[in-house]
């Protein structure tokens, strides 16, 4: 029999908050996992909450599952009640288990007059995007050498510091980045989340890592809005990991890695 076991940190007040929804959705499915603290594996399957507590677990060549943050969504609630759910990865790593798309999904997430036109601007800044460090990309010794790489290779480049919407309220942070996207021509993006708010207004990206989860705009033939609509899927609501309609849809690893659509 498979075991399962929920890595969280009590000290992380969404992780102990989470933890105990994801338990009772697993329940519903007749799984019993422990919630444990543990830095390694004690059970075949393991969930793990956010990429920075459990990297032993994530590099040891076993199955896992990722909580992580949403990709979607500009209201509080969206941040501190929806998480994306991946295998093996997250972000543009992660596989995601889409195989059906429901359009309406999309705007429980994002208003349709928030998804602005997108810019053509051939004379506009190169906009570099701060994130907290690599992440999972080895090209770089360091998050400061990518910034370097980018400011070397191209022009007339700006820095965005990052802000997330949750620190300083919603409309004010949206008054900033509309603000800074005034004069962009391309938003340069490692692998922060930050992309899936610039593909909603409209913003080229160029992405430097599979990483990132807008990675697949790179090909022509992968619309703006396809991409958008594939995210809303790759997220779930609290309500829906309590009553364990997640699990109907990832039980079974199965479809691509995020970058890889």
């Amino acid at each position: 029999m498979t075991t399962y076991a929920i890595h969280a940190a009590p000290n992380i007040s969404w992780q102990k908050k989470l933890a105990p929804i994801i338990q009772r959705g697993l329940l519903c499915h007749n799984i019993k996992a422990n919630i444990v603290q543990d830095k390694t594996r004690v059970s075949d399957v393991s969930l793990i909450l956010g990429p920075n507590a459990w990297k032993q677990i994530e590099s040891d060549g076993k199955p896992f599952l990722m909580f992580n943050r949403k990709f979607l969504g500009f209201q509080p609630q969206d941040v501190h009640e929806n998480v994306a759910i991946s295998w093996d990865g997250f972000n543009g790593y992660g596989t995601f288990c889409v195989n059906e798309i429901d359009e309406k999904r999309l705007y429980r997430y994002v208003k349709e007059e928030e998804i602005l036109d997108y810019r053509y601007n051939a004379h506009g800044v190169n906009l570099l995007c701060e994130q907290y460090d690599l992440g999972r990309c080895r090209n770089w010794k360091s998050i400061n050498d990518f910034y370097s790489f980018v400011k070397k290779r191209y022009d007339n480049v700006v820095v965005r510091k990052k802000v997330n919407p949750e620190n300083i309220g919603v409309e004010e942070w949206k008054r900033q980045i509309l603000q800074q996207l005034q004069n962009v021509k391309s938003a340069h993006v490692l692998n922060s989340t930050v992309s899936t708010e610039l593909t909603v207004f409209g913003v080229p990206l160029v992405s430097h890592d599979k990483g990132d989860p807008c990675y697949s705009l790179r090909n022509m033939r992968f619309k703006r809005m396809k991409l958008l609509n594939y995210l809303a899927h790759c997220q779930w609501h609290y309500d829906e990991i309590n009553n364990g309609k997640w699990w109907e849809k990832l039980k079974n690893k199965k479809g691509p890695k995020l970058y890889e659509i």
